[in-house]
């Protein structure tokens, strides 16, 4: 059994899962704290895995882990504030400003959404053990 952590370049969990003896890897499009294994846009590699292209998700198989650490701003409980004009950094903002923004922020969230359930779609696929940590 292997761990893959993605979207977790902090090494946390990696780190975790190696004291435990199990190998593991993090997966980043960054490496700010110097603990990211392998650099890769993954949002690129699950649209690549959705298509039925070479991946990464090719060389997990289904006794190991994956831990997606999805990015979630866009999932938040106060999201939908924004989208109504009434969030507090919108206070002085004008009725063109907040639907533009709402706009921004919907098709933002769309985006996401299609990535998470592509990334879903492809585990049940590959038969794939996965924790999605954070959205929805």
């Amino acid at each position: 059994m292997k761990a893959y952590c993605l979207f977790e370049q902090s090494g946390t969990f990696k780190n975790e899962f190696k004291k435990l003896g199990i190998d593991a890897y993090d997966y980043d499009i960054r490496n700010d704290f110097g603990q990211t294994d392998f650099v890769v846009d993954i949002f690129a590699e699950i649209q690549k895995a959705y298509e039925g292209w070479e991946s990464i998700f090719d060389q997990m198989v289904g006794v190991d882990v994956i831990m997606a650490f999805f990015p979630c701003t866009r999932f938040e409980a106060k999201v939908p504030l924004s989208f109504r004009g009434e969030s507090p950094q919108q206070k002085n903002w004008n009725d063109l400003k907040k639907l533009q923004y709402s706009m921004q922020l919907h098709g933002e969230l769309h985006n996401l959404y299609e990535k998470l359930c592509e990334l879903t779609v492809v585990a049940e696929r590959k038969g794939l053990r996965m924790v999605i940590e954070n959205p929805v």
